[in-house]
């Protein structure tokens, strides 16, 4: 992006408990006949309920271990996905002003960048989409669906967890008498942390290709400092997440 609101460019092993009940069918029979030996057809008649019930938890048995097969196949065939890369776009555009007299709301960024999700460790890793020289965004220019490119680039496949600006400079042009031909007045927008963390959980695969456009909240973020301290105007930023995909 130039220097005014442009692009830039930067495994499952199958197992189970469940064995046909052989044992505990011998030892049925066995009470069954010593409590009544003379019931001949009784005793044949459990013997094939025994054999039936045997017949069909080694069914259960057997229809468990396919399952669990094929979960482990389709479970290795989604990793492989996550090894290569993926590219990431990220927009920008702002929610409607209900502040008449404002007609600028600069933000310079100097840098884009893009959090891993945790791994076993706790540890994640920060991918810069761009960085370097600072640009300006006036968030009022792109607001009513209006978006800007503010970064694209290649990034590994696999999980994210959140975008962050780097925030170098915001500052307010107003209109403080209504007439058009004279110029407007500037007040810097103070911004106590220098940098917006977004949280915006994501997963890209390899060769997939990732939009995503966030809502800077031009009037919520911008706060008027009625304490009467240094700074009268305070960046506060909210950013939603609007679309993915």
């Amino acid at each position: 992006m130039g220097p005014l609101g442009g692009p830039r460019t930067g495994g499952i092993t199958a197992r189970s408990g469940i064995r046909p009940r052989f044992c505990n069918c011998r030892v049925n029979l066995a009470l069954a006949t010593r409590s009544k030996p003379r019931n001949v057809f009784g005793m044949m008649e459990r013997i094939e309920q025994s054999e039936a019930v045997a017949t069909g938890k080694l069914a259960l048995v057997t229809l468990a271990l396919v399952l669990a097969l094929i979960l482990a196949a389709t479970t290795s065939c989604s990793n492989d996905t996550v090894a290569g890369t993926a590219t990431v776009q990220v927009f920008l555009t702002d929610a409607p002003l209900d502040l008449t007299t404002v007609n600028a709301v600069n933000v310079t960024v100097t840098e884009l960048s893009l959090r891993t999700a945790d791994d076993a460790d706790g540890d994640s890793e920060k991918l810069t989409l761009v960085g370097g020289e600072p640009w300006t965004v006036n968030l009022l220019d792109y607001q009513n669906g209006d978006t800007v490119l503010m970064a694209t680039g290649d990034i590994p496949a696999g999980e994210y967890a959140k975008i962050r600006f780097e925030v170098s400079a915001a500052e307010l042009a107003m209109d403080d008498d209504g007439d058009e031909m004279t110029p407007d007045v500037v007040e810097p927008i103070f911004n106590p942390s220098g940098k917006v963390d977004i949280p915006v959980p994501f997963l890209v695969t390899a060769g997939m290709d990732m939009s995503i456009t966030l809502d800077f909240d031009a009037e919520l973020s911008v706060q008027v400092n009625t304490t009467g301290g240094t700074h009268p105007y305070i960046l506060r930023p909210v950013i939603n997440v609007v679309e993915m995909n």
